[in-house]
């Protein structure tokens, strides 16, 4: 049975990136060195060098045809490719429970090649609509929680639903409702930030076959994954400011 049903969560007082902050982070060599590193780079057997790297095409991906609308065995282990744990009351719950059965309806009413750059992608991912009922619902199992139910449906649904753990919500600077601050940015034309993360991930040499919300998490994630503090993180701008651990 769910512990509880919340909404996703945001809170912390300093403001998150800005336009032109997050644009300058998506592009320079950096952001395209991090790309390869996490995406592209094999280890000596010829296997990923970051697990993570398969998470969107491990047996064909969440959101192919034959199982966008439901949860799988492979949505699971993909989770693991994220460092993510799932304890089994909650496999069951997905797989063999009533749970399970009601997140499939949700996803039922989200189409599968729907985009975070569609016109449309704002009313998708509000409040009330099947894709945020269907997070509450995970978020609210036990054996879950915020981050596997973000990453579940970024499984599902990955070029709308982006991939968003306690890094990069820091990295971002706590936005307070951050599918919304995401589709903002990408409705933003002249910013073009598709565009340009499509360019880094060409200039990187990975598949075009990974979505642009999966570039922006690997940029974000490896440019902040190492500083990153727990405890009263200072967030990515002010450790690329070169400002104290302390500061706020």
């Amino acid at each position: 049975m769910p512990r509880r049903t919340a909404r996703p969560p945001f809170s912390q007082s300093r403001a998150p990136l800005s336009r032109v902050e997050l644009l300058a982070l998506v592009e320079g060599e950096e952001a395209v060195a991090d790309l390869r590193a996490y995406l592209t780079a094999r280890t000596g057997e010829g296997r990923p060098a970051w697990t993570g790297a398969r998470f969107e095409a491990l047996a064909g991906g969440g959101d192919r045809a034959q199982t966008a609308f439901a949860v799988h065995a492979d949505d699971i282990a993909a989770l693991t490719l994220l460092s993510v744990s799932v304890l089994g009351e909650a496999v069951l719950a997905l797989l063999e429970g009533e749970v399970g059965d009601q997140v499939a309806q949700l996803l039922a009413q989200v189409p599968r090649e729907v985009s975070i750059t569609d016109p449309d992608a704002a009313e998708r991912m509000g409040p009330d609509q099947p894709l945020w009922q269907a997070w509450e619902l995970l978020n609210a199992q036990r054996g879950l929680g915020w981050v596997s139910a973000a990453k579940l449906l970024a499984r599902k649904r990955p070029a709308l639903v982006p991939v968003y753990d306690r890094v990069v919500r820091c990295a971002f600077g706590y936005p307070q409702q951050p599918w919304a601050w995401l589709v903002e940015h990408f409705a933003d034309a002249g910013a073009d930030l598709a565009g340009r993360l499509a360019a880094a991930r060409e200039q990187a040499g990975v598949d075009e076959g990974v979505r642009v919300l999966r570039v922006l998490d690997v940029i974000v994630w490896m440019r902040h994954h190492r500083q990153h503090n727990v405890r009263a993180c200072p967030g990515l701008a002010t450790v690329e400011a070169g400002l104290p651990a302390s500061a706020s």
